[in-house]
């Protein structure tokens, strides 16, 4: 229990940690991100998710995108990814990555231009 607010310092806060079985659970393997991607890659993925920065996740297998972007979701619990969120971003949509928002996107490797690339670099 914390004692006292800014705006109240005679109101008590009650902080509990959630029961196991309230905890959402993911039913997917952790496997293919660690098959994937190197701890340091995760770990600088992690960073970016928890200071809400642009991230594009690039591969040749599309199924692979939602399972990492699902996984980098859930990863950060219990906060929350309240941002730009298209796992497998289709071509009509792609300008989404020009945008100043924060966003975590996913696209195929053959449909990535190398002018999408420079617009992240800017």
């Amino acid at each position: 229990m914390v004692t006292g607010t800014d705006s109240d310092p005679h109101k008590d806060i009650h902080i509990k940690t959630p029961r196991l079985d309230a905890l959402p659970l993911l039913d997917i393997s952790f496997t293919p991100l660690f098959q994937c991607l190197s701890s340091d890659h995760i770990t600088c993925l992690l960073h970016w998710i928890l200071v809400e920065g642009k991230i594009l996740l690039v591969s040749e297998r599309p199924c692979l995108l939602t399972h990492i972007a699902e996984l980098l979701k859930s990863m950060i619990l219990p906060f929350e990814w309240n941002n730009v969120y298209i796992p497998l971003c289709p071509d009509y949509m792609k300008g989404f990555i020009r945008t100043i928002l924060p966003f975590l996107i996913g696209r195929t490797t053959n449909s990535i231009s190398e002018k999408d690339m420079k617009d992240l670099e800017d």
